[in-house]
């Protein structure tokens, strides 16, 4: 348990517009409060989404209550989510731009110059200049990562539409807070097909970066893109997690991806156990034709 000490402004109000509503202050310990019942109701299952449904928003009304004596309602627990979700978001992101800097990621140990390039980039990112920010990776993480894996099952964006139906879908109605971010996320994974491949011609002609870039031409004239692989955080079942932990040091997936000469990708396989060797994670996309994986004809080839 991280001590209330450690958790960076975490003193606020909820209010609410109807009259004689009384003002809720979420000191540390009632912030605590809610981060531990909030990992109780994703353990239980009850957060199928970016939102719990309503037995997990339920549940925390009533334990909330049972565990601090204040009563709040469902709108001000999913504002302090809201709000919760959007610090672990630009936390993410802050420690995705680091580079070049010491310390733990208990404090960012950096440069008073590196910090002025973050903040220029976004201003929020000072909130976490001097801070402790243990709370981000031990609770925020397993709250609002977006990658979840179950099980063995290893899917491309592709068959992700192909094996999705209306009856995989949960009733709308057991869902709440479910907003436009969660609609488009849905949008987009049943476009995968049509915005995640290769041009028709890409085995044809040489790409426009290689071709008007003298470094490159005409050494890699057949060269149509990169693959690699790269390791995402990951929550996994506590029985499932060995498998996943490989040299990260905790449970990652391990994503094979390729992309063009134009930044665009072509092809994502993810879902693979990080334990999972790259060699082996590209022979079986090569060997499956369901995947429908890019493959490069003639002096064609990938770097």
């Amino acid at each position: 348990m991280i001590m209330a000490s450690n958790i960076p402004n975490v003193v606020d109000c909820e209010t609410n517009k109807k009259k004689n509503k009384p003002k809720i202050i979420w000191d540390n310990d009632t912030m605590m409060t809610f981060i531990t019942l909030c990992l109780n109701e994703l353990k239980k299952g009850n957060r199928p989404g970016t939102h719990f449904n309503k037995v997990g928003w339920a549940n925390l009304e009533k334990n909330m209550k049972q565990e601090t004596g204040k009563a709040f309602d469902r709108k001000q627990l999913k504002n302090k989510w809201d709000n919760m979700k959007k610090d672990w978001k630009l936390y993410d992101r802050l420690i995705r731009l680091e580079t070049g800097i010491g310390g733990t990621r208990s404090v960012l140990d950096a440069s008073p110059e590196w910090w002025e390039e973050k903040i220029k980039v976004d201003k929020e990112f000072a909130k976490f200049r001097d801070t402790n920010l243990d709370i981000y990776q031990t609770h925020y993480a397993p709250l609002f990562s977006d990658t979840v894996v179950v099980g063995d099952r290893t899917m491309t964006l592709g068959q992700f539409q192909n094996d999705s139906n209306p009856d995989d879908v949960q009733n709308e109605e057991n869902i709440e807070g479910e907003g436009d971010s969660d609609e488009l996320n849905e949008a987009v994974l049943r476009m995968s097909s049509d915005i995640i491949k290769p041009p028709d011609n890409y085995n044809e002609e040489v790409p426009e970066y290689i071709l008007n870039n003298p470094r490159y031409y005409p050494m890699f004239k057949d060269c149509i893109g990169a693959i690699d692989g790269t390791h995402v955080k990951a929550i996994v079942p506590q029985k499932d997690q060995a498998k996943y932990i490989g040299r990260k040091g905790y449970a990652t997936q391990n994503i094979m991806a390729v992309c063009d000469f134009n930044m665009c990708f072509t092809f994502v396989w993810a879902g693979w156990e990080g334990t999972a060797h790259d060699t082996r994670i590209f022979n079986e996309a090569l060997q499956k034709p369901e995947l429908h994986f890019p493959h490069p004809r003639g002096d064609k080839y990938y770097s």
